[in-house]
């Protein structure tokens, strides 16, 4: 018997062919949904990734959330973002110690992670780079036109301290927006409080040894 453990972020159960949708395809996980034992009436019991993750691994409820502990190399804080507990056993070793080959394949860096714990179980690790805050950029291996069928075409402009987002073609390049565009555009860092080229320098207050004013960082 085999073991295909699937996690998805953000995908509602209605848009897979296998629980009755029947415009949006979806046939890798149908032909799976009729091989295997299918759940009519599931709930996550955590989220965000972490959580959820640490649920599914261990059949353990990770909320409410306690015992905060900061996790080594982590810049990420949202509520209940803490490893799998090392008192806790993971699905994935109980399946090696049955005699089964393991392997994960994740384009969610998170879980690879050494302080998150959830390499514990796995013999192989197979790493889709390029999500989130991986700052990766893979060889295209499509046309670009079929890159611009599937993306919103539009490009976000800062104008008078304000980000609006404007569809159609970018008029500062002369072209219709790519991939990168539209991916880099959904989520804008915000602009700094001031620029230091175009607002004056603000004194510090004097200090007992110096008076001089402090030229801000630019």
């Amino acid at each position: 018997m085999n073991v295909v453990l699937v996690n998805l972020d953000s995908l509602r159960r209605d848009h897979v062919g296998a629980y009755g949708n029947a415009w949006i395809e979806t046939p890798n996980l149908d032909t799976l949904a009729k091989e295997s034992l299918r759940f009519t009436r599931p709930y996550p019991e955590s989220i965000p990734t972490i959580c959820a993750r640490r649920s599914v691994y261990t059949g353990i409820r990770t909320w409410p959330f306690r015992g905060w502990i900061l996790q080594k190399g982590e810049t990420f804080f949202p509520a209940g973002w803490q490893r799998m507990p090392k008192n806790q056993t993971s699905i994935t070793e109980v399946l090696a110690e049955n005699g089964y080959d393991t392997a994960l394949i994740t384009d969610t860096y998170h879980r690879l992670k050494p302080s998150m714990n959830f390499h514990r179980g796995y013999d192989v690790f197979d790493y889709l780079r390029g999500q989130e805050r991986d700052r990766y950029k893979a060889m295209k291996t499509i046309p670009e036109e079929e890159v611009n069928r599937y993306t919103v075409s539009g490009y976000w402009s800062y104008v008078g301290r304000t980000w609006t987002w404007r569809p159609g073609r970018c008029a500062c390049s002369g072209r219709s927006p790519t991939r990168k565009t539209a991916l880099s555009s959904r989520r804008p860092r915000a602009p700094r409080a001031a620029d230091a080229s175009s607002s004056p320098a603000r004194p510090s207050r004097p200090s007992s040894d110096t008076a001089r004013p402090r030229t801000p960082a630019g």
